[in-house]
Formats: structure tokens, C-alpha cells, sequence
């Protein structure tokens, strides 16, 4: 695709809306979603007026960032929010973000800006753009180039693409970001997103989660329902959740779960027992066992005091030695001392 073939498709494309169909389905997609209560409550409604109006009710714009571990469910939640709205979503991975090939992130003679890009390759003037683990951009370059389109997006609505040499309206499109730790996101961009932390999942919530994921799972193994729900019972499932992964998100679940599943699967084509006959503690030896080496035990308690009544002995000696160390007595005149 040439030049002007592209321009022809970016102005196609900011002549177009997507949206969803009918209300309905905002509803239905949120009720569907497990945790984020909060951010439902917030969005369901707006989300709803949004579908009514076709997309042209345009709240304040503000670059939204999620904080959370791992697995807590951030991008997945960003996704929820363009299903429901019936919009495309474009990721971006910000670790990649150091030379795109189809992009730069301001534009150049060369490449699109990042805006017009996402607007041209989801032929709509109205996506999402997640920029998905912002603190992974310590370039100084990059951040400034991205606090430049944070700007223009929430003040002006507008961006000046120099590759189209056009302005680029961006009045229709949402931009999210997330974060696994926000203590590593550059303090200039920090002060340019809303930051919000995300508590994590409940019990109940993860339960469900994974609940869910048993059908991926029994079709990805290619198992008999009954199969799965026998190897991933409710207990072992709890006693996962409760008694040992503690998680805010449900990663490592998964993983524990797709590892007991990948143990049933082997034993059944080598035709043996698995688990060698006794699951949980199969589990706590090859799944959990790491994690168990790490918890903190007396060991770890009696090394943590040896190393504070240590640092203390130091800083006595040091101020016997130096601080209250006696002034030389000097003598008066006439032999006396003072």
C-alpha cells in the first residue's frame, strides 16, 4: 500500500463509527465480567449512553492507567470495556515501543503517528488504544513523544500527523494504559494518567475465574468434561486458593491448574496412576514446593535478629569510640589543671 493509498484509508476511517448494536449487550458484558465491581459501576452507564447515542457523547477525556500484579486482570478488563462498546481494541506492548516497523510514536516522513496508525488499521475513528505496561518505557525520548499525545489527546482532541500532514481527530478514540508495578512508572508520566490501583481478586472471584477456565482447559486437552471437574475438583481448587498460591490475581492458578492437568494426561497415555495415587500431595511437592522454600520460617526470623543486635553492637562501639571520646584536660596557668 502506497502513500496515498494509506491517507485515502485514514480518511475513510475517521468518517466511521463502531459500535454496539443495542444497550443490551453492555449489560449483559459487564454482568459477565468477575471482579472490577467498581470500574463496572462507573462505566456501565456511560457505556450504555454511549451505544444509545452512536458514539458521539464524548465525556472528558482522561488517559486512564490500571495498577496491579500480574493476573490481576487489567487488559482483560480494558477488553470487557471495548466489547461492551462494541469497539476495537488495539494493544500496544510498551516494551516494544523502543523502534515499531509500522509506526513511531509522533510520526515521522517515514511512519504514521501512533494515533493515526490505530485509527487506520481498525478502520474506525473510534478505537481503544491500551499501551499495556506503561512503566516499561524508561527511554526519555519515548516518554516525552507519549506525554505529547497524552496532552493533545486530553486538551486539544486533535494531533498533527507529519506523515499524513493532516490533522488527526481524536476527539472518538480512549486511551488506557496498565502497569504491574507502579513505583516503576517515570514519575513525568505518572503525573500524566489518572492511576488507579486495583485491589485484586476475592476467593469467590478467583474460584469462579477458574471455573470458567475449565472448559478452555478441557478442550485445549482434549478431556471429557467429567474428566476435568474430577482432576480440578472444587477442594483442590480451594486448597490452592486458600491454602498456599497467594496471589492478588489468578496466574499461577492457572498455571497450577494447566501442570495438574498436563500430570493426569501423561499418566493416562503411559498408562500409570497419577498423581502417584495421593493428588495433593503431588501438589504440594512439584507445584508448590518452590513457592513453600520461600515462605519466611524461624530460620529466616533468627537471621533477621542476628542481623539487627549486630548493626546495634556497631553503632555503640562506634559512638563509645568516637563520639564520647574525653577532651584533653588542659592546664591552667601556674601547673593547675582545668
Amino acid at each position: 500500500m502506497n502513500k496515498i493509498e494509506e491517507k485515502e484509508k485514514l480518511n475513510n476511517a475517521l468518517k466511521r463509527m463502531q459500535t454496539a448494536s443495542e444497550r443490551q449487550k453492555v449489560t449483559e458484558t459487564f454482568n459477565s465480567h468477575i471482579g472490577f465491581e467498581n470500574e463496572k459501576k462507573e462505566f456501565s452507564e456511560a457505556s450504555q449512553l454511549y451505544v444509545q447515542f452512536g458514539g458521539n457523547l464524548r465525556p472528558e477525556r482522561e488517559v486512564i492507567c490500571y495498577s496491579g500484579p500480574p493476573g490481576v486482570g487489567k487488559t482483560t478488563f480494558v477488553q470487557t470495556l471495548s466489547n461492551a462498546m462494541g469497539r476495537p481494541l488495539e494493544t500496544v506492548a510498551c516494551a516494544g515501543l523502543d523502534n515499531p516497523s509500522e509506526y513511531s510514536i509522533l510520526g515521522d516522513e517515514n511512519k504514521p503517528s501512533l494515533v493515526a496508525w490505530a485509527i487506520m488499521k481498525n478502520e474506525c475513528k473510534n478505537p481503544i488504544i491500551l499501551l499495556d505496561e506503561l512503566e516499561k518505557v524508561t527511554n526519555e525520548k519515548i516518554q516525552a513523544d507519549l506525554i505529547k499525545i497524552f496532552e493533545d489527546f486530553k486538551d486539544k482532541g486533535t494531533y498533527y500527523d507529519p506523515y499524513f500532514q493532516q490533522e488527526i481527530g481524536l476527539e472518538y478514540l480512549d486511551i488506557f494504559a496498565a502497569v504491574n508495578y507502579d513505583e516503576k512508572l517515570a514519575t513525568k508520566l505518572k503525573d500524566k494518567v489518572d492511576l488507579r490501583k486495583l485491589l485484586g481478586y476475592t476467593e469467590k472471584e478467583k474460584m469462579q475465574i477458574l471455573q470458567r477456565k475449565k472448559a478452555a482447559i478441557q478442550k485445549l486437552y482434549n478431556l471429557e468434561k467429567e474428566e476435568v471437574e474430577k482432576v480440578l475438583s472444587n477442594d483442590i481448587l480451594k486448597f490452592l486458593i486458600n491454602t498456599w498460591i497467594q496471589e492478588k490475581g489468578v496466574r499461577k492458578l492457572e498455571q497450577a491448574c494447566h501442570k495438574i492437568i498436563s500430570e493426569y494426561v501423561i499418566a493416562k497415555q503411559d498408562n500409570r496412576q497419577a498423581f502417584q495415587g495421593n493428588k495433593q500431595q503431588w501438589i504440594e511437592k512439584n507445584i508448590l514446593s518452590f513457592q513453600e522454600s520461600h515462605k519466611l520460617n524461624w530460620r529466616h526470623y533468627l537471621l533477621f535478629a542476628s542481623f539487627g543486635l549486630s548493626l546495634i553492637l556497631l553503632i555503640t562501639w562506634v559512638f563509645t569510640r568516637f563520639l564520647l571520646k574525653k577532651k584533653p584536660i588542659k592546664e591552667k596557668p601556674g601547673g593547675q589543671n582545668e
